[in-house]
Parts: C-alpha cells; sequence; structure tokens
C-alpha cells in the first residue's frame, strides 16, 4: 500500500513538473499575406527563427504565409482579438482601424526610401507609432521597409496622369489611396491582394501601383506590360508594419519581450541591405528579358504629377495638416 502511495506521488510530481514546464513555453502563430520569393518575407521568416533562437527554443513562432489565415484586415482583426499573435500588414491597410499612418501613403511626399526613414525614425514617427499603440489592442513590433516608392503598373503605357483616364486601378481600402487614384483621372477599383492576379488577368482592373518586390513574388510581371518609374513618387510610400496582441505580449516573461522586439529590429535591419539589391535585381531582369517596358519620367512629366498629387494633400488635410506637411518636407532638405 505505501509503496503504491509513493509510486502515486512521484507520479503526481512528474506530471506537475511536466505541467509547469508546459507553461513555460509558448507556440504562437504569425499570419501574413506575404508569399516566399521576396526579401520582406525572408525577414519575417528571420524573425520567427530569431524569436525561437533568442529565448532557447522557449517561444516557437509558426508562420502561416501567402493569406492562409485570411487577408491584412482579417490578420488584424485576429491579433486585436487575440485570437492570432502576429501580423504583417501594409500601412495602407490600417486604414481601416486608425488614420495614424493615413498621411504617410500620401503621393510624392518622400523623395526616397532614405528620406521616408529619416522621417519614421524622427519624432514624427514616433508619434505615429504611439498613436496605433494608444488603441490599446495593438503593439507595433517594428516597420518593414520595401525600399522604393510604388509605380504605376499597367497594361497599357502611362507617361502623364492624363494617360490614366478610364483606367481601372486597384485601391486598398485607404481613402489616401482612392483620392490620389481619383485625383489622377483614374477609376479605382477595390481588389483584395489575392484576387489581384486574377483580376489583372482578367480585366477587372487595368493596373495596380506596385513595388518590384511583390511584383516578383506575386508574379504579377506575367500579366501587367508597363511600369512607370518617377522621381516624385507617383505611387505613394508603402510599408509593412509587423504587430502583436498588445495584452498578450505584456504577458510574456520581460526577456521574451525583449526577444521578440530585438528579433523585430534586427529583421528590419537584414531587409534593409538586402532590399535595395533585390529591387534592383528583379527590375534589371525584367528589363533584360523584355518581360516589362519600365520608363522613367522626366521632370517635365514629374511636374505634372506633382500638380495633382498636391490637390490631394490640400484635399485630405485632416491626415496631412500644414504643420506636419512642413516638418516632413523639411526634415527631408535638412
Amino acid at each position: 500500500m505505501k509503496k503504491t502511495l509513493f509510486v502515486l506521488l512521484v507520479a503526481l510530481f512528474m506530471c506537475s513538473g511536466v505541467s509547469h514546464a508546459a507553461k513555460d513555453r509558448y507556440i504562437l502563430r504569425f499570419g501574413t499575406t506575404l508569399t516566399p520569393g521576396n526579401a520582406i518575407f525572408d525577414a519575417v521568416d528571420y524573425f520567427t527563427k530569431a524569436v525561437n533562437e533568442k529565448t532557447q527554443g522557449r517561444v516557437t513562432v509558426q508562420l502561416f504565409h501567402s493569406g492562409q489565415l485570411g487577408s491584412d484586415q482579417i490578420l488584424l482583426e485576429q491579433v486585436i482579438s487575440g485570437a492570432l499573435d502576429f501580423a504583417c500588414s501594409s500601412q495602407v491597410n490600417l486604414a481601416a482601424f486608425t488614420d495614424a499612418f493615413m498621411w504617410t501613403s500620401f503621393p510624392c511626399l518622400f523623395k526616397s526610401p532614405e528620406s521616408a526613414q529619416k522621417v519614421f525614425q524622427s519624432p514624427i514617427g514616433d508619434e505615429m507609432w504611439a498613436k496605433l499603440e494608444s488603441l490599446g489592442d495593438l503593439k507595433v513590433v517594428h516597420w518593414l521597409d520595401y525600399r522604393n516608392n510604388r509605380m504605376v503598373c499597367t497594361k497599357k503605357e502611362v507617361r502623364v496622369p492624363d494617360d490614366m483616364k478610364g483606367l481601372k486601378i486597384r485601391a486598398t481600402s485607404s481613402p489616401i489611396d482612392i483620392a490620389l487614384l481619383e485625383a489622377y483621372g483614374a477609376a479605382p477599383t477595390p481588389v483584395t491582394w489575392g484576387e489581384l492576379y486574377m483580376a489583372l488577368e482578367q480585366g477587372v482592373v487595368n493596373g495596380m501601383l506596385g513595388d518590384w518586390m511583390y511584383m516578383e513574388s506575386a508574379k504579377h510581371y506575367e500579366v501587367l506590360n508597363y511600369c512607370l518609374e518617377s522621381g516624385v513618387g507617383v505611387g505613394g510610400y508603402v510599408f509593412q508594419v509587423m504587430v502583436t496582441n498588445k495584452k498578450k505580449f505584456e504577458s510574456f516573461p520581460e526577456d521574451i519581450q525583449k526577444a521578440i522586439m530585438d528579433a523585430g529590429a534586427e529583421a528590419y535591419e537584414k531587409l534593409v541591405k538586402e532590399a535595395k539589391m533585390a529591387n534592383d535585381s528583379y527590375r534589371d531582369r525584367y528589363i533584360r528579358e523584355g518581360v516589362l517596358k519600365v520608363t522613367q519620367s522626366t521632370p517635365e512629366e514629374d511636374a505634372l504629377w506633382l500638380e495633382k498629387a498636391q490637390l490631394v494633400w490640400k484635399d485630405n488635410a485632416q491626415y496631412l495638416p500644414d504643420e506636419l506637411l512642413n516638418n516632413v518636407l523639411e526634415m527631408q532638405e535638412e
């Protein structure tokens, strides 16, 4: 009897130990619409592995890519509810939840990726991240930069805004995206990212505001003919924001919180080093193989785009007040 009781007590102790160890381990899920084959996806993949390494295997982050768990908006809703642990969304798709990032996608606002990052890493950027977190549900882990302004990518050649008249161009949920396309004379047409390839192929839309990385991974070059690169960023700037559920994040031990934030910063640095090289490689290959006709706008053509863009600035001043606009422009001149 005593031997039996001893065995039961030992078994109970061992089970208790296993249970306690299980509580110290976390299996987390990361959802994204990103697809393998570009530097941004590689940065997200690096993040998941770095968290595991920095926590000595206590945290496993499972990556669900290519929209397996839904669109950007659905993923963000899941993170807010706590049903999903991490998500990565373009800042334009955050418009459904906050206007904190609205001004960042205004056309012709940033001269270059470098000038955009200068602004994002300033007190202006700090206020932007804090505004998102003030909603109480989301925590910004880091942002991931495409390293180029969006281009106008279409089935027929476009060089000036007048060439956009009558074209159905894919629009995101951002009112700025819609406003800039309307200012250019195009017909904004909402299409989710996962449906875009087929929409381009079937003529539901005639073009998109694109970038080289997504062009490559989503194979949109197969159903487009022309891309216009401009010196003023006619398509507006775009980047990804990596977020987690704020309450869940704060429930983790401090060392795990630090591991997550450090992994996010490292993923960003990895992307900065690799993105420009990747963009140049994709662009050069498309031109060399005759896949796309890539044109560069002239200063005179850029002036026409800028004129239309400034109308968008003026008509949407609630998102880009004069003080913010002046600060952003002046910072790029320093």
